[in-house]
């Protein structure tokens, strides 16, 4: 379709008079463990002021996204994606004309995105980037070691000159890690579970590990549950 502005396209943006689709794919794994296809889609509700690019993206297939100068754009997911205390973020990074800043944030609602809601001092929802090639990003202290759902994501790519810089992001992926943990070690190996719990044995004769004073579990007691931290 031809357009003027990003208003005449359907979920889509305006890109040399032309509408253009910049929806990617996601793969995310559930809490039982089987993997689902997330789609995202350019988010422009949000004030310009708060994601404002001198640069382009174009995407390269449903996995890709190619950046052009310098970039931040916000993406909203179609669909929730689960986050626990074991996910991380995978995406694959190819610099080919380098940024001097790369940052991926993620965010649980809209308004952590216009920072309109109160951040935990131990959380945190975004991570720079540094170099090439695989990224693996652990997102549990990102929110607490809470369990979430993410609705949003955003990118920044930045140089001094706004137009210098190429790159593509791909493979974008959230899936859970160290699982098998918690039955490893859970009542018999703390420290490896938590480095600030420790066991104990409860009236019934069952070991637990619990965190040790001064800390309280993400469950808000003591017990460290399967996917607590404290």
């Amino acid at each position: 379709d031809i357009c003027s502005v990003n208003a005449d396209c359907d979920n889509m943006i305006c890109d040399g008079g032309i509408c253009q689709t910049t929806d990617i794919e996601l793969a995310a794994e559930k809490q039982d463990g089987n993997m689902t296809i997330v789609m995202a889609g350019l988010n422009t509700s949000i004030p310009s002021s708060l994601f404002d690019s001198i640069g382009g993206i174009r995407t390269e297939s449903k996995n890709a996204i190619r950046i052009f100068g310098n970039v931040h754009k916000l993406f909203k997911l179609r669909a929730p994606a689960y986050v626990d205390k074991y996910t991380l973020l995978y995406v694959e990074l190819q610099q080919v004309e380098a940024f001097q800043k790369v940052r991926i944030c993620l965010y649980g609602n809209q308004d952590e995105v216009i920072s309109n809601s109160t951040i935990l001092a131990d959380e945190k929802r975004c991570q720079h980037i540094t170099g090439n090639g695989a990224i693996k990003i652990h997102l549990g202290d990102f929110f607490s070691f809470k369990i979430v759902q993410v609705r949003y994501f955003s990118i920044l790519f930045e140089n001094d000159n706004y137009f210098d810089g190429e790159a593509v992001l791909s493979g974008f992926s959230l899936r859970r890690e160290g699982l098998e943990d918690y039955d490893n070690f859970s009542g018999t190996n703390c420290p490896a579970l938590d480095v600030h719990s420790a066991v104990i044995t409860n009236s019934a004769g069952r070991r637990k590990c619990v965190c040790i004073d001064g800390f309280v579990a993400s469950n808000g007691g003591k017990v460290l549950e399967r996917y607590d931290t404290c």
